[in-house]
């Protein structure tokens, strides 16, 4: 039924939304497993106004993958669903 996830060849490319609140611990582990999949374009990283210290660890544990990772950032704490919305 879904045989095209093991298609490493398939021209179709994958959007990963992390919406993200004051858990920079946690971070890489939601992103290493699938940073090097060919098939992902890009992993957005939605900040729910975090506390500055969680946010300036959060840039730092993901400068290394500038290319495929964009952080955004909430001026004012949307709550959990309101940051999901805003990931994607």
């Amino acid at each position: 039924m879904f045989d095209f996830w093991k298609k490493k060849d398939d021209p179709r490319r994958i959007s990963l939304a992390i919406p993200f609140y004051n858990r920079s611990s946690l971070v890489m582990s939601a992103i290493l497993p699938v940073i090097r999949d060919p098939r992902l374009a890009e992993i957005v990283i939605q900040d729910d106004a975090s506390d500055q210290a969680e946010y300036d660890r959060l840039l730092e544990q993901t400068k290394t993958f500038q290319d495929k990772i964009r952080v955004n950032r909430n001026p004012t704490n949307l709550g959990i669903l309101g940051n999901k919305f805003q990931a994607v």
